[in-house]
This record gives C-alpha cells, sequence and structure tokens, in this order.
C-alpha cells in the first residue's frame, strides 16, 4: 500500500533547475508526447531556465503546477489562459527572418500568417516551412508551437492534404474564454496513484476559477494511456487533430470539455 503524500502545488520563482530536470526527464522517457525536441530542451541556459520559471511562476495568464511525493518533485501541468496575442512588428521581423533560413521539410509543410500591429491587425503571409524549423523560429519571439493556433494571434495551416485541421477550424478551437492544458507528465515510478488526475483537476480547477467556459489539450495517437486519463476526466476527442512537430510521422488528437 502507498502510503507517501502527495502534494500539488503551483511551481515557483526559484526553481528554474527543478524545471530543467522535469523537462529533460519529460522528453527522454515519454519523447513523442511532446512537441517540443529534446535537443532544444538541451541547449537551454541556466539563466534562461531560471527565466522561464519566474515567468511561469508570475504570469497572469498561466498556471504551471508541481506534483511532489515526500517532497521530491514528480510531475507537472500547465493551463494556459488563451487571450489574443499581438505581435509587435519587430518581432514579426525576427520571425520572418528566422523562418526564411529554414529549410522545407517534405513531409510536413506549413503556412503561417501573422497577425500584428495596431488596430489595423495586418496580415503578415510566410511559408511553407517545416514545423521544426517554425517552433525553433517561435522560440526566438518568445511564443510556443501552440501559440500558432491561438484565435487573433497566429493562424496555421497544413500542406498535407491528409490533415483534416484546416486554419478556420483552428480558430475555433481556441475562443475567448478557452484554456489549453499541457505538460501533463507524471514520472514512472510515481505513476498509478492518481497523480495524473489530481493534476488535471488543478489545471481545470484554475480555468474554471479564471471564468474560462472550456479546456483543450492535445495527446499523441500514440499516447492510449494519457487519452485515457483524459476520457475518465469528461474530455472527448473534438475532431480536430495536426502533426506532432518533433515527430511529423505521428498525429496530436484534439480532446476538449466544459469547465
Amino acid at each position: 500500500m502507498d502510503d507517501k503524500t502527495t502534494l500539488i502545488r503551483r511551481i515557483r520563482a526559484d526553481e528554474g533547475m527543478t524545471l530543467r530536470h522535469l523537462r529533460l526527464s519529460m522528453l527522454t522517457e515519454s519523447p513523442n508526447a511532446f512537441g517540443v525536441p529534446l535537443a532544444m530542451i538541451q541547449a537551454m541556459t541556466d539563466e534562461q531556465w531560471a527565466g522561464s520559471a519566474a515567468h511561469l511562476a508570475t504570469s497572469p495568464n498561466e498556471a504551471y503546477y508541481f506534483a511532489e511525493r515526500d517532497g521530491v518533485v514528480c510531475g507537472t501541468a500547465e493551463c494556459e489562459l488563451c487571450p489574443p496575442l499581438v505581435l509587435t512588428h519587430e518581432q514579426v521581423l525576427i520571425l520572418a527572418r528566422a523562418l526564411n533560413g529554414t529549410a522545407p521539410g517534405s513531409s510536413d509543410l506549413v503556412t503561417l500568417g501573422v497577425k500584428y500591429g495596431g488596430a489595423a491587425q495586418q496580415l503578415m503571409a510566410v511559408g511553407p516551412v517545416n514545423s521544426l524549423g517554425l517552433i525553433m523560429a517561435l522560440s526566438r519571439v518568445g511564443l510556443g508551437f501552440f501559440d500558432i493556433v491561438r484565435v487573433g494571434s497566429l493562424a496555421y495551416g497544413s500542406a498535407d492534404p491528409a490533415d483534416t485541421t484546416e486554419a478556420a477550424d483552428r480558430d475555433g478551437l481556441f475562443g475567448p474564454q478557452t484554456a489549453y492544458i499541457s505538460s501533463m507528465w507524471v514520472s514512472p515510478e510515481a505513476r498509478g496513484c492518481g497523480i495524473g488526475a489530481q493534476l488535471l483537476s488543478n489545471a481545470i480547477a484554475y480555468a474554471r476559477d479564471n471564468e474560462q467556459r472550456s479546456v483543450i489539450l492535445f495527446v499523441t495517437e500514440t499516447q492510449p494511456a494519457a487519452r485515457s486519463l483524459y476520457e475518465r476526466n469528461a474530455f472527448t476527442y473534438n475532431g480536430h487533430r495536426m502533426r506532432l512537430p518533433s515527430n511529423p510521422a505521428l498525429w496530436l488528437l484534439g480532446m476538449s470539455r466544459n469547465v
């Protein structure tokens, strides 16, 4: 019988190295469960990790949770509110330069449109580029891969006719009162104790407390245990899917529920 005590809590600003350890563990143990390549995480400096932890601990639009068992951090979950993002002209230029330096891939081409500027909300089209090049470029302007599917920010459409999720459909994924759950992971030795469900419950509660109407997440098609966890917690497949950026041979399936 497991008598260890589990605590779910928010990340602290001084936990950059703990965050680094967990992210490396996540991507080493489950490389196809997340959209970011391991090499990108390995390349981050201590200063960048410190900045990431400080941002996650203080951001008004997201909550990053740690799960602890007897004082040892063994799991994570993140819930982001999805207000419209507006890029500055400088950010757009940086992004465009980064994307123009990438070589298009043959299996997963994307076309990117960036809304930026003031009231006019101009649209700049960039692409096609491969999705790995895209997430590397987005990181240069402080954005993650899934920022490209937020309403009012970036529009993403796959050139692959087998990809059933078009840009217009993705605009419907992230409404003004939709939160996005990500970074769900529990270390192998701590699984089977209900920690995943506790992390998920806290993420959903954060969305509810911030007056969100629904939450959405993505799960890789090769992760049946994770999908089962989400289904037990009232998530259902919403018909949306996209290629996994770090491994375009795999699909990410969209799941959502009301809060």
